[in-house]
This record gives structure tokens, sequence and C-alpha cells, in this order.
């Protein structure tokens, strides 16, 4: 399994492949093979948090303007 970890493959997919109930089981084993799942949030989270602040900064600069 860390081969098909290592080629992206999804814990979901995992836990179905090697039949655990949950994927609970299937973190626990497996979890310490996921790193990048760590390092996808904190990427995702970061240009959600950038585009949330260019999105504000730009109505504050619109609302300015209509004065």
């Amino acid at each position: 399994m860390a081969l098909a970890i290592a080629a992206g493959a999804h814990p979901k997919a995992i836990q179905h492949r090697m039949g655990h109930s949950s994927i609970n089981v299937t973190l626990d084993r497996y979890g310490h093979l996921f790193p990048e799942l760590d390092e996808a949030i904190a990427v995702a989270f970061g240009e959600r948090l950038a585009e949330t602040h260019e999105r504000r900064a730009s109505t504050a600069v619109h609302a300015a303007f209509r004065r």
C-alpha cells in the first residue's frame, strides 16, 4: 500500500482495497504515509484566506470611491 499512497491514492480508496472496517483503521495503520494531506490542507486554507483578503480589500476600495 505504501506505493499506492506514494502514487497519490486517496485514503478511502486504500480503506476499500484493504477491506478496513473504517477510515480510522486505515489512517491509524497508514496515516504516517500521508503527510501531503496536511500540506494540501494548509495550502488550500492559505489560498482561500488570500482570496478572502483580496476580495475584502477590493470591496473597501470600491466603497471608498463611491462616497
